[in-house]
């Protein structure tokens, strides 16, 4: 697995017919795969592989067909992490402030699991490889942002069009099942939905989504281990025409037993669904409700990571 990314590559956005958009944009932060040229990790690049969200955007994906909108970050998030702000800089520069980096998983990712699941940890640079502030910024400006200023863009016209827009960022993580020396970071629900601890949508979209995959039989997370990331954050709680809400889904669901290819018939029993379930969320929330416009308490401005 070589470096092979072109620059111009660096975001897909997937739409249907415009007479068929609903209010709801997918974004992807964490499937793609891409590693570009200038990134000179010294670690085995399938650490690098599993780390990503693998296929998360092709469990999505039917949704385009029903109206949905969805942005996919092409790059490997241990490339730069667009689903973290910009200030979890790498511990190195010493000016680090937040778990995630601190722990190697900021924007700029130092480490990576030597397994799928497990906390046993590998450095991805040398010291002399690690990005200094001049490379940071560089990959700020050229991933970061665009991804950012584009989810803007596509929440903006699905406001202008209905009034109001859903955000549902997208997401996987290993299963709870997969242990190691140190512990796991695995999810232990089938899939989890959040809303940043009630912040970043109506209660009411949450609990028909939690309701709803239930009925297809899931056991289902609310709020449990990922509340939301910046993604959310960014976009939804600074926004009160933007309801945000998370969705993580197990990768033992959908995934291969070794963790690196698809189960193709339990993959499709997971891509219905995510179809039947988002779909008949848009249906039922198809029109802007009361204002909605939470105040985010000091305790609850750091998110656990995705």
């Amino acid at each position: 697995m070589a470096n092979n990314f072109p620059k111009q590559d660096i975001l897909k956005i997937s739409r249907a017919e415009a007479s068929r958009t609903v209010p709801v944009l997918l974004s992807s932060p964490h499937s793609g795969t891409g590693l570009p040229y200038d990134f000179n990790y010294s670690c085995d690049p399938a650490l690098l592989h599993k780390a990503n969200d693998l296929y998360v955007d092709f469990l999505f994906a039917p949704l385009i067909e029903e109206g949905f909108t969805m942005v996919q970050a092409r790059c490997s998030r241990t490339y730069i992490d667009v689903n973290r702000t910009i200030a979890s800089l790498p511990p190195y520069l010493g000016r680090s402030f937040d778990k995630a980096s601190q722990e190697g998983w900021g924007l700029i990712w130092t480490q990576v699991a030597k397994e799928q699941g497990l906390l046993d940890l590998v450095d991805i640079y040398t010291k002399a490889s690690q990005p200094d502030e001049a490379d940071i910024i560089k990959r700020i400006r050229e991933y970061w942002v665009p991804y950012h200023i584009t989810l803007r863009k596509e929440l903006q016209s699905l406001k202008d069009r209905f009034g109001y827009a859903i955000l549902i960022d997208c997401h996987s993580s290993p299963g709870e099942k997969i242990k190691g020396d140190l512990g796991s970071c695995g999810l232990k629900s089938d899939i989890e939905v959040s809303n940043c601890n009630g912040l970043s949508s109506r209660p009411e979209i949450l609990a028909f989504l939690g309701d709803r995959f239930r009925a297809h039989g899931m056991d289902v997370g609310i709020n449990e281990l990922y509340l939301g990331g910046h993604v959310l954050k960014q976009h939804s709680l600074t926004d009160r025409d933007v309801q945000g809400l998370q969705i993580e889904i197990n990768r033992d669901l959908y995934l291969t037993e070794d963790g690196k290819a698809l189960h193709m018939a339990n993959t499709q029993k997971m891509r219905s669904i995510l179809s039947e379930t988002l779909t008949a969320m848009a249906q039922e929330f198809s029109q802007p409700k009361e204002e909605f416009s939470p105040v985010l308490p000091e305790e609850l401005r750091q998110p656990v990571a995705r």
